[in-house]
């Protein structure tokens, strides 16, 4: 087995560096026997790290995806704290800045206000995109790939978001989210209102989520004063995000 996976990670650093390549070269650039580099090739190009174009291969697009994601998540984090401790100071609340990283739900900044009474630090952690506002966004704005590899792992959400046990429900309810542009989640029980908005790319894909997790009393005092705040810290992350973005690939 380590054999076996060393081989495919030759051979994956190998196309690397030479797109287009044949068979016969891979197996004679790793040093390996045709048919055994078929075999591994062959379980590589399933998995969707590597594309076949007739007789030659390249690097596939989940290795391509997962790079990208990563080199995603290195530039959110870089701007995101900044943007959120900003935030927090300016409402006074907390504020969590996510992504889905790999199919979870992973917090790049979280900023906890200077209050005396303030939100539980439970609410920042929670980890199925379902049960807050930051994570149903997420899942609102993910590729179909991301939100089936979700829904596999967590099944339909329940008596954790209305109910919803059908893809057909969750499908209207993630709509009503792209479609306002906003995610709102608050339940009596926990008086606590979670809110959301995008990070928005150039494109219709987004870089991540803005959470604000704020007491409900508080937030029906001041629900305008923390959106208009919310949008403007995501329009200038989106901005930040895009710069350094284009600046990269000067």
């Amino acid at each position: 087995m380590i054999q076996v996976l060393k081989r495919s990670s030759d051979i994956l650093r190998y196309l690397e560096q030479h797109r287009n390549a044949g068979m016969q070269d891979i197996a004679k650039a790793v040093r390996i026997k045709f048919t055994t580099a078929c075999n591994i090739v062959r379980t590589l190009v399933d998995l969707g790290w590597v594309s076949k174009q007739g007789t030659t291969y390249s690097i596939g697009p989940a290795l391509t995806a997962f790079a990208e994601n990563d080199a995603a998540k290195n530039m959110l984090t870089h701007i995101a704290e900044e943007s959120a401790r900003t935030l927090s100071r300016d409402i006074n609340e907390g504020v969590v800045v996510s992504m889905l990283h790999h199919g979870e739900k992973y917090n790049v900044a979280k900023i906890a206000p200077d209050r005396e009474i303030g939100v539980n630090e439970k609410y920042y952690s929670q980890v199925s995109p379902y049960t807050t506002a930051d994570g149903r966004l997420l899942l609102a704005y993910a590729d179909e790939h991301a939100r089936s590899a979700i829904i596999d792992k967590h099944g339909m959400p329940g008596e954790s978001w209305n109910g919803i046990k059908s893809k057909t429900a969750l499908s209207a309810a993630l709509a009503d989210i792209r479609t306002s542009g906003i995610s709102i989640r608050s339940t009596a029980e926990s008086e606590i209102c979670g809110i959301a908005l995008p990070i928005m790319k150039r494109d219709s894909d987004i870089w991540g989520a803005l959470g604000v997790f704020v007491p409900a009393s508080r937030f029906d005092a001041a629900r305008e004063t923390i959106i208009a705040a919310m949008q403007t810290t995501a329009r200038r992350m989106s901005e930040l995000l895009s710069n350094t973005t284009q600046g990269a690939a000067l």
